[in-house]
């Protein structure tokens, strides 16, 4: 004799039959190729970088201090080759 065994949450007939069979999933739409400046982004970053940073470290050429008649004194002695104001 065959008995059967009543699952919970099954529902077991005879008459069942499968259902269509499932389509497959979505694709994701195809990734595009990256953009052709991304293999750039990083060493471009990384050399301003170095440019900040020695800009900062490298020592900045600055001129005598000079008063304004002392300025004027070399001037008319022909001292005085260039002036930059900054």
């Amino acid at each position: 004799m065959i008995t059967s065994v009543r699952l919970p949450g099954r529902c077991l007939t005879r008459s069942a039959k499968p259902g269509p069979p499932r389509e497959p999933p979505p694709k994701p739409p195809s990734a595009s190729q990256a953009p052709s400046w991304r293999p750039w982004l990083i060493p471009v970053a990384i050399m301003i970088t170095l440019l900040v940073v020695l800009g900062r470290i490298a020592p900045s050429r600055q001129g005598a201090s000079l008063s304004y008649s002392e300025f004027l004194g070399k001037v008319g002695a022909g001292q005085v080759k260039t002036v930059v104001v900054p």
